[in-house]
């Protein structure tokens, strides 16, 4: 499952959990007090673009605010953001950057799967139906759309039918993957070459 494209366009978000749906991410850090985890309990921001080697992880402060430009989305992150991500770096003790990236990790996935989890409960109370069994969100809504309606789907018996609609399929599941693995010890050509 997508879980970007799942959620996009299907509440429950982050902002809409209470603190008591967010069972995840209070089991990876059941060990810190109730100030620290509030802070935890929104999402984070990490300058991806400014992390372009291993090196930037040993930095010591949190870069600057301009360092938390995404190129992919043309975007800067919001004032409010850069201080709760200072506010994180200070209330956490962090020594290097390194460190922040792995609490955003630790925090992230969590809160994702934290999100995730909600949805499905709150899918399954609806509906009846878990979208964690489907590949994408258009099958589970269909499915959804048959069950809400109680809609039966007649055996199309007329063959020319049949190819009609057989001739009009397009698409299905599909997936692009392009691997590459580029190092100092082996040569860009050769890895291209050896990726299977």
């Amino acid at each position: 499952m997508d879980h970007g494209k799942e959620l996009a366009a299907s509440p429950p978000t982050l902002s809409t959990l209470k603190v008591n749906d967010l069972k995840i991410l209070k089991k990876e850090f059941s060990d810190v007090n109730e100030t620290k985890f509030a802070l935890l309990t929104r999402k984070g921001v990490f300058p991806y673009d400014y992390v372009d080697n291993v090196e930037r992880l040993d930095e010591s402060e949190l870069p600057s605010i301009q360092n938390f430009y995404n190129k992919l989305n043309d975007t800067n992150i919001s004032d409010d953001d850069y201080a709760h991500a200072r506010k994180v770096w200070e209330s956490f003790e962090l020594k290097s950057l390194g460190e922040y990236s792995d609490l955003y990790m630790r925090t992230d996935i969590p809160l994702l799967a934290d999100v995730m989890e909600n949805f499905r409960a709150s899918s399954l109370k609806t509906y009846g139906l878990d979208p964690a069994w489907y590949y994408t969100m258009p099958g589970y809504t269909w499915d959804c759309m048959l069950k809400y309606t109680g809609c039966k789907l007649q055996i199309i018996k007329d063959i020319d039918m049949v190819m009609f609609v057989e001739q009009a399929i397009r698409g299905g599941v599909s997936v692009c993957c392009n691997r590459v693995l580029a190092d100092e010890v082996v040569s860009e050509a050769d890895a291209v070459k050896n990726v299977k």
